[in-house]
Formats: C-alpha cells, sequence, structure tokens
C-alpha cells in the first residue's frame, strides 16, 4: 500500500491501494496509475480537539471503506482479505498524519472494532 502525504497550508492525505489488495480484483496487480485513491483534505480542521479528531478519522474511515471496497459475493476469504485493506489502509494514513490524539483514537477503535 501507499500513501501519499502534504503537510502544506491544505493538509491532504492520499489513501491509496497498490498490489496488496490487488488480489481482490480479478484483473490481477495493478499499475501505479491503476491504485484507486481517494484524496482526504483536513485543512478545514483543528487536530488539536477532540472533534476535530474524530472527523478526520470518520474521513480516513470513509475513504479506506472506498479504496478497499470490493463486490462481496459471499466468499468469506475475500471479506476477510477486503477487512485487512481496510484496517492496513487506515492505520497507515493515521500513521501519515502523525497527529498522538489521531494514534489514540485509531487505538481505541483497534480494540473496540
Amino acid at each position: 500500500m501507499s500513501y501519499f502525504f502534504s503537510l502544506a497550508p491544505r493538509r491532504i492525505i492520499a489513501v491509496s491501494l497498490l498490489t496488496a489488495c490487488s488480489a481482490l480484483s480479478a484483473a490481477g496487480a495493478a499499475t501505479v496509475d491503476e491504485v484507486p485513491s481517494v484524496i482526504v483534505k483536513y485543512g478545514d480542521l483543528n487536530l488539536g480537539t477532540d472533534a476535530g479528531v474524530h472527523t478526520l478519522y470518520g474521513r480516513l474511515v470513509r475513504a479506506a471503506d472506498r479504496v478497499c471496497r470490493v463486490e462481496f459475493n459471499g466468499d468469506l476469504h475475500t471479506r476477510q482479505r477486503t477487512l485487512e485493506c481496510r484496517e492496513a489502509a487506515i492505520a497507515r494514513a493515521v500513521s501519515a498524519v502523525g497527529n498522538p490524539r489521531l494514534v489514540a483514537l485509531r487505538a481505541v477503535h483497534s480494540r473496540v472494532g
């Protein structure tokens, strides 16, 4: 997986899925140009507040859901790999932001599920 981010004034994270999850697709390995990605902007948030951190975490979760989405066909193995992709995407995006409050929130959600 690859995550591109900028801490420039606009503060943006792009959550991308690389070939680690390409096995979920029948098309096989994707090139970098074909990698699904979602831009997550958070320049409007104050990450020094609980509200700002919770809002960003929700955005990251929704972005990971979009990036890792696979049409579920009843195959539990595919479902498990989709969930693993989602969790890895969220964890890496949280790490890329580097905000201690966001890291702590992620830890709570990881324990709860």
